[in-house]
């Protein structure tokens, strides 16, 4: 299955990843400024991604594979930091070994909870044993987020004790440091959303108020998937997959990325599609879902989504820790004048399409931006950029 960076029949490509709808979190800077001149400092979130891919062990399973949580910490890309990530035996009985690579022959560590210390962003592979009897290796990343600088939050004219400032006067609150955009709340209510003004002013405070600033790096939709943002490496590659032919020239995927906005992902594909092919990235969000491209067909026989139902009549299984919920479709035309996106839900009987949006090279959407120009396959940066709301991929609760 790790081959499936190269395309399907010339046709379509196939893409597993598992997230975690509880652990995907934004990262941010945070700053308080209370009206009455108390001010504080709030350290930034933690992401989490949960990792399951599509990569697999040469050695035969005969254990369930261990269930994972991946972990990540803020650092900036040198320093080393500590992440915790996650695995535990079906049966709880079961010795939990950790690896570097799928073939790598001696375990790094053994236990549930594996610590490293690492600057960047790393896939380690982990697995159960009992006795003789061991499971098939899932990865799981660790992973280094960019932390944006210490934000501090001003107020013009000054608040104090010895010039305080009537009720109904206009302040201003102007942010200095952090990342690219900035969003502003009054008492944990959103009053300016994220955008790149660093100023909020308002004529409504009463005494106690607290006026709070959030900050975090912003992706530009341009199909270069290399800002900040993203972190300091690829959530998924293609580091093992096959020579890519001379066939599959025009359609292969070489990473995955993911940055988190408020009730948004974005999703970094790197890589190439042209000439109406397709590229299938299906999503593991939530408990259930298919192992086996057995769910319902999009009912509205789309072209845009046409690969979808024929990789869906031609049965493949996915690997035993890979259930299917979603799958985001990107499509382009014959001469790759345009791309479109659009995510599925996988259900039985008939799968629901959303459509997102569409772009080209050089003319980016507010949630779709090409680059079409990807040189190889050791060309990380160059390929697509999705944005998707978090409810259409399974998350319940917008704030996570």
């Amino acid at each position: 299955m790790k081959k499936k960076l190269l395309l399907f029949l010339l046709f379509h490509l196939l893409f597993g990843f598992t997230l975690s709808s509880k652990n995907l979190k934004d990262l941010v800077k945070l700053h308080d400024v209370n009206f009455d001149v108390s001010s504080k400092l709030i350290s930034a979130d933690t992401i989490k991604k949960n990792k399951k891919s599509l990569r697999i062990s040469k050695t035969k399973a005969v254990l369930p594979p261990p269930s994972t949580t991946a972990g990540s910490s803020c650092g900036d890309g040198v320093s080393l930091m500590q992440v915790n990530v996650y695995a535990f035996g079906a049966n709880g009985t079961e010795t939990i070994e950790w690896f570097t690579s799928q073939t790598s022959t001696t375990p790094i560590y053994t236990g549930t909870i594996y610590s490293p210390s690492i600057s960047s962003t790393r896939t380690y592979y982990v697995r159960s044993r009992s006795g003789s009897d061991i499971s098939t290796r899932v990865p799981v990343v660790a992973s280094i987020y960019v932390a944006p600088s210490a934000v501090t939050l001003t107020a013009s004219p000054p608040n104090n004790t010895t010039s305080p400032l009537c009720l109904g006067t206009p302040v201003t609150f102007t942010a200095s440091g952090g990342a690219d955009l900035f969003e502003f709340s009054v008492d944990g209510v959103v009053m300016q959303g994220m955008s790149t003004n660093r100023m909020f002013t308002t004529n409504a405070l009463t005494d106690g108020q607290v006026v709070k600033v959030r900050t975090r790096y912003a992706v530009t939709m341009d199909g270069s998937i290399t800002e900040t943002s993203w972190g300091t490496g690829a959530l998924e590659d293609n580091f093992l997959s096959a020579p890519l032919s001379a066939n599959a020239s025009t359609g292969y995927l070489n990473s995955l990325k993911i940055s988190a906005l408020e009730d948004k992902v974005v999703l970094g594909i790197a890589g190439k599609v042209l000439n109406n092919r397709s590229i299938l990235l299906f999503l593991d969000t939530k408990n259930g879902g298919f192992n086996v491209s057995n769910y319902g067909d999009e009912a509205g026989s789309d072209p845009l989504v046409r690969a979808f139902n024929i990789f869906n009549n031609n049965p493949s299984t996915f690997d035993s820790y890979f259930q299917a919920d979603y799958c985001l479709v990107i499509s382009t035309d014959a001469a790759e004048t345009n791309y479109y996106a659009n995510v599925i839900e996988l259900r039985t009987g008939t799968s629901v399409k959303t459509y997102l949006g569409s772009a080209a090279t050089g003319i980016p959407s507010a949630v779709m931006g090409v680059n079409k120009n990807n040189s190889g396959i050791n060309d990380y940066n160059l390929g697509f950029e999705v944005e998707v709301l978090k409810s259409l991929i399974g998350w319940k609760n917008q704030s996570n």
